[in-house]
């Protein structure tokens, strides 16, 4: 798994993109992944609680992935934009269920700011 977009430190405003990709390499059919949910922690304020921004796309074309693992996992790519976020300090942190063993399997975390 990998998250693309935002990178770590990234100043951003208006909508957000959090893209990336994600994959099972025992998968028996497709990336293996069944969902990747992503969430916004803000880091600036005490006690602020975790925010759900939401389900992201799954099966976005990625060659440079299908390149590496194999065709099989050419649309291992997940997407989501959102305007959700208000401004502050952030980790955002996605998440991705793995269908074969039925769990969430991996987690990213990439601290940003939104102005």
């Amino acid at each position: 798994m990998a998250v693309d977009v935002p990178r770590a430190g990234e100043m951003l405003s208006g909508a957000i993109t959090v893209a990336g990709w994600a994959l099972d390499s025992q998968a028996w059919t497709g990336s293996g992944i069944d969902a990747v949910h992503v969430w916004a922690q803000r880091v600036d304020v005490a006690a602020a609680a975790p925010q759900f921004l939401g389900a992201a796309a799954l099966g976005g074309t990625r060659p440079d992935v299908a390149q590496v693992y194999g065709p099989a996992f050419g649309t291992a790519g997940f997407s989501l934009t959102t305007d959700a976020v208000s401004s502050g300090t952030y980790d955002l942190t996605v998440f991705v269920w793995n269908r074969r063993t039925a769990r969430w399997e991996d987690a990213r975390t990439v601290r940003m700011t939104v102005r």
